[in-house]
């Protein structure tokens, strides 16, 4: 079992099992079991759309939003697109737990990979957003396209004799 929260706080649990499997496949088509592309796309490339892992991840979820009589689009409201990063390391931890032994492993390590890149990515942002370099050159580029911009053409021009 995995959880997440929602941007208010709320704690949303689900279970990948034969039954949610099923339900998940039937309501949207999509096989959180089969890795093997269909329609040039694999379930991996498929859950990489926000919209659609919320879905996935709603359709898993019903079970606990039945309880709270919470809709689909209710549900969808209440998630950021931080939400959808945590949920998506959730659902992906899920679906390698329910997956036989072989594909648990490569889903696990491919897991692990990934997460590492990730945090590998925002450091190097990090990094690159808190050099002096960084910031010249964005004062720069912004300089150039706001002294360039029709808008502030108009603004600085003097007004003519007539007060046109």
């Amino acid at each position: 079992m995995q959880s997440f929260k929602d941007k208010s706080g709320k704690t949303w649990s689900f279970d990948l099992n034969i039954a949610s499997w099923r339900r998940v496949k039937s309501e949207t088509g999509i096989d959180l079991a089969d890795l093997t592309p269909s329609d040039g796309k694999t379930m991996l490339d498929k859950l990489a759309d926000p919209i659609t892992l919320m879905e996935v991840l709603y359709v898993l979820c019903v079970p606990a939003a039945d309880r709270h009589d919470i809709k689909g689009e209710d549900f969808m409201s209440g998630m950021s697109m931080q939400t959808v990063e945590s949920a998506a390391d959730a659902l992906l931890e899920e679906i390698a737990n329910f997956s036989l032994p072989a594909t648990r492993n490569l889903l696990m390590r491919l897991l692990k990979s990934s997460k590492k890149f990730v945090e590998k990515r925002n450091e190097q942002l990090e990094q690159a957003l808190a050099s002096q370099e960084m910031e010249s050159s964005l004062n720069s580029i912004l300089s150039e396209v706001y002294a360039s911009s029709p808008a502030s053409s108009e603004q600085t021009q003097a007004p003519s004799a007539s007060g046109n």
